[in-house]
């Protein structure tokens, strides 16, 4: 499966991020522990929103116009955090197998 997003994230052409639930945005080639935190506890993790926060201020997140999340629609709350602002339209796409 993450074959499939990886190929549309590099084809369009744009800065990509991996959403994770512990590390909050990581690059694609980051290399990472395992771990299991499942997203319901994430959203609710203010030291991850914190951590997302910072992260987007670095990568300048909240400087595009739109945020495409591809898949789960749940990652939404932790993806504004990044974004630190609303104007930002986060896109949803499903990817059909």
């Amino acid at each position: 499966m993450f074959g499939v997003w990886r190929s549309y994230a590099e084809q369009s052409g744009c800065p990509w991020f991996i959403l994770s639930t512990k590390y909050g945005l990581i690059r694609p080639d980051d290399l990472i522990e395992k771990y299991n935190v499942p997203i319901s506890a994430a959203v609710g993790d203010a030291s991850l929103g914190t951590l997302l926060e910072r992260q987007g201020r670095q990568h300048s997140i909240g400087s595009f116009d739109r945020i495409v999340l591809l898949d789960w629609e749940r990652f939404q709350p932790l993806v504004r955090a990044a974004v630190g602002k609303t104007g930002v339209k986060c896109v949803l796409r499903r990817i059909q197998y």
